[in-house]
């Protein structure tokens, strides 16, 4: 490599006639903003430690791998899952399966009909989004 008197690397002029080469736009920085969950159905929730249930989230601009957590309101039960596929529009399916919840401080709920709130979670900003309150037949 060829240095300058001052000993600092020497850099080649362009031959004339030599296009430019061309600089790349930055790209512009979008604030990234926790999730905003404007809709879920989880018509039926097995009940049983395990056991797979299937839904679906309404999240405007979803990108990236995100959970699901839907919590009971009137029990101890939790479902926890992820988004799996886009249905169509902002709507994508999701699949929960139930994990052991906290020591129950309301009335608990074996099978029937139960009031929920569902959250959907950036995995990789540890967003969570708005809690969406809905219903669901709760199963064996």
């Amino acid at each position: 490599m060829k240095t300058k008197a001052n000993g600092t690397a020497a850099t080649k002029k362009p031959r004339a006639g030599t296009p430019r080469k061309a600089t790349k736009a930055k790209p512009k920085i979008t604030p990234l903003l926790p999730p905003q969950l404007d809709g879920a159905c989880f018509p039926t929730l097995h009940s049983g430690m395990g056991k797979q249930s299937d839904g679906t989230v309404t999240v405007p601009g979803l990108s990236g791998p995100h959970a699901v957590t839907i919590e009971s309101q009137h029990g101890n039960r939790v479902w926890t899952g992820v988004v799996t596929t886009k249905v169509s529009g902002d709507t994508w399916n999701a699949t929960v399966f139930r994990v052991p919840g906290l020591i129950a401080t309301a009335k608990k709920v074996t099978v029937g009909l139960d009031a929920i709130s569902v959250t959907v979670t950036n995995i990789l900003l540890l967003e969570t989004s708005n809690e969406f309150d809905t219903t669901a037949d709760v199963i064996p």
